[in-house]
């Protein structure tokens, strides 16, 4: 029993069991907001089966297209924020493939001459890790001695779980330059790794389709329709999956095009059906 000094005391107006009632709800509240706020800063679409084997994607996500005029309209507001801190660059490090464009956009605002590649591997199929990001080709002798003393900025798309800018960013200060700055045309809140400048932040978690990847994306997309159908799908009906699966809406030019060229590649084929009048009498198949 509490002594007198200890004894709780409540508000006249509620009763011990409205107090704990109150309180209940209080603590729910505050658990459930930190739940979404959890959910909505870490990647929760992203699967990992372990650390050592290939992870995957939910069936369903969202994407958005960025085109070739907006992602350069990133890359000078990445810029922008480059310049506004003083920072001088002297070496553009492009991380393969994604950061090319990003690159070669900045050695132009930055009137450079030097630019150097390395490449990562991380990412498979559109959307599916493939384990640890890796470094698959590095810097040459030469490239290393360009490097050296120098102020490097090391540009990619975008970070994603920020696993491949963070090697790269050891690596490259492993070779003795100068200062290493790093630059994403966008980055995403669920990163690991904050970039020190970047054009864009994106908040919500959704898989971007760059242009110069549209096909490699689209791609990879279809292929999961088509695994998880197991038969022949019309060009209609992944038309109508890549929108309710992906909120991706792909125009049906390049939906044939993107077809066409997984055809050519020898990963689908086409099979002719006889369908109603005003139909396509097409479905295709994974090989």
């Amino acid at each position: 029993m509490l002594s007198r000094r200890h004894e709780r005391r409540y508000p006249d107006q509620f009763s011990e069991t409205t107090y704990k009632i109150l309180l209940c709800l209080i603590f729910l509240y505050c658990f459930f907001h930190l739940l979404l706020s959890a959910h909505r800063h870490t990647k929760l679409l992203i699967i990992y089966a372990d650390k050592n084997s290939k992870g995957y994607m939910q069936d369903k996500f969202s994407c958005t297209v960025v085109d070739w005029n907006y992602a350069y309209d990133l890359c000078k507001d990445a810029s922008e924020e480059i310049k506004a801190t003083g920072f001088q660059p002297e070496v553009v490090v492009g991380v393969a493939r994604g950061g090319w464009f990003l690159a070669r956009n900045l050695c132009d605002f930055f009137l450079l001459k030097d630019l150097l590649s390395l490449k990562m591997e991380h990412w498979g199929i559109a959307a599916t890790i493939t384990g640890d990001a890796k470094l698959k080709y590095g810097l040459d002798d030469r490239a290393r001695e360009i490097i050296k003393g120098k102020r490097v900025l090391i540009a990619d798309d975008i970070t994603d779980t920020g696993d491949s800018l963070k090697f790269v960013v050891e690596y490259v200060k492993s070779l003795k330059a100068r200062d290493v700055k790093t630059v994403t045309m966008q980055h995403k809140t669920s990163s690991a790794f904050i970039p020190d400048f970047y054009g864009e932040l994106i908040s919500d978690w959704k898989w971007v389709v760059y242009p110069w990847s549209i096909h490699e994306d689209v791609m990879g997309l279809l292929e999961r329709i088509m695994d998880k159908e197991g038969e022949g799908v019309s060009l209609h009906d992944l038309k109508t999956a890549m929108k309710a699966e992906f909120d991706f809406y792909v125009p049906h030019h390049l939906l044939r095009e993107v077809l066409e060229n997984m055809a050519f590649h020898g990963k689908i084929r086409i099979k002719s059906e006889r369908k109603k009048e005003g139909e396509e009498g097409e479905v295709w198949l994974l090989c």
